[in-house]
Order: C-alpha cells, then sequence, then structure tokens
C-alpha cells in the first residue's frame, strides 16, 4: 500500500527534525542517539553491568522493581542514559525505606 502524499511530507519533516548535530558524524553512539528511549536505558544497564562485572562487584535487579532500578554492590541505583553534553544530574529523589 503506497504512502499518501501528506503521509511522505508528515515523514520527511520529522525525519529531518531528528537530524543530529555534526558532533555525531562517525560517532558509534550516532545510531543509539536516534534509538528509542526503552533501547538506550537497556544500553546504559549492560554498560554499568559490564562494568561492575570487571570490578568484581554485584549487579542485579530490586526484587518487586522494573526499569532502570539496580542493586551495583550495596547501594540501589537509577540507572539512566543522556545524550547532553556535558552531561548533569536531571533529578534527584529522595531514598525509599521500601526497596
Amino acid at each position: 500500500m503506497p504512502f499518501h502524499p501528506l503521509e511522505i511530507d508528515t515523514i520527511d519533516d520529522y525525519s529531518g527534525a531528528r537530524e543530529l548535530g555534526p558532533e555525531w558524524t562517525g560517532s558509534p553512539l550516532h545510531e543509539l542517539v536516534l534509538a528509542a528511549s526503552s533501547t538506550k536505558s537497556a544500553f546504559a544497564r549492560h554498560v554499568v553491568a559490564s562494568l561492575a562485572t570487571e570490578a568484581g562487584v554485584d549487579f542485579a535487579g530490586v526484587p518487586g522493581r522494573t526499569g532502570g532500578r539496580r542493586k551495583v554492590g550495596r547501594m540501589v541505583c537509577e540507572i539512566k542514559f543522556s545524550t547532553e553534553l556535558p552531561a548533569r544530574f536531571q533529578q534527584v529523589r529522595p531514598p525509599q525505606r521500601r526497596i
């Protein structure tokens, strides 16, 4: 089934809005920057898990929790991914008593 001309225009407009700046040209993260948020989050968790394993630190999910919350060593952390340069903290939440 062919696309309607208005659909094609919308796709072209959206694609143009997703272009990245020249700083991403040739970067191994180029495709990741354009990926869905869930893909970026999975990538971030994988990087932290790899680093923890290399350092000999336990890395595990937190029972009853989904998303980016993981136990790294004895600490419960929320793993986030950002493409901002320079990176910055976007939110700080008080710790909860219940893990």
